[in-house]
């Protein structure tokens, strides 16, 4: 169990700078696109649909990162009704079921890639003008939701810092 908890921080790192990239590159096209339509009046070909697939790229990694720091599908119910051992086992309980579901969804999702990859689609000039198989830019569904079934599983066990709250409570 003490390697588990390096490996979470490393890949919520990893997606933490994935998500901060994507974030930047989709500003900066978009950047561009405007400037491109405003001053020379044309545009980059492949611009618009490579920012729709940031687009869900950028909310499955956010997805991910809200499960890496528990806050994600969280029932908050449990926190202000249940004490104690019964408040832990819920939490688990809630975290088992969105991890299961999270897998589900990554069976459905490789499913999906799979029938994608046999019908040959390809999306024509999504990034500086080259042809990509329409699956390779849907590997995110799996690889996303997989990984959010892994940190549903283990967010109970990775210890959260505090929240910060910006009033004080009156003393």
């Amino acid at each position: 169990m003490s390697i588990v908890i390096p490996v979470l921080n490393t890949i919520k790192r990893v997606v933490g700078w994935m998500v901060a990239g994507l974030l930047g590159w989709m500003a900066l096209l978009a950047l561009a696109q405007l400037l491109s339509r405003w001053i020379f009046h044309s545009s980059i070909n492949w611009a618009d649909q490579h920012l729709r697939q940031l687009v869900l790229w950028v909310g499955l990694l956010g997805g991910v990162l809200a499960a890496a720091e528990a806050r994600h599908l969280h029932m908050d119910f449990a926190q202000h009704l249940l004490k104690g051992f019964s408040h832990r086992v819920t939490i688990i309980l809630i975290g088992a079921f969105a991890a299961g579901l999270s897998l589900y969804l990554a069976y459905l999702s490789a499913d999906f890639i799979n029938v994608e990859r046999e019908a040959g689609v390809a999306t024509r000039g999504i990034l500086f003008g080259f042809t990509i198989p329409h699956w390779y830019l849907e590997m995110i569904f799996p690889l996303g939701f997989g990984l959010m079934a892994i940190f549903h599983l283990f967010a109970p066990l990775v210890p959260r810092p505090p929240s910060v709250t910006t009033s004080e409570s009156p003393k």
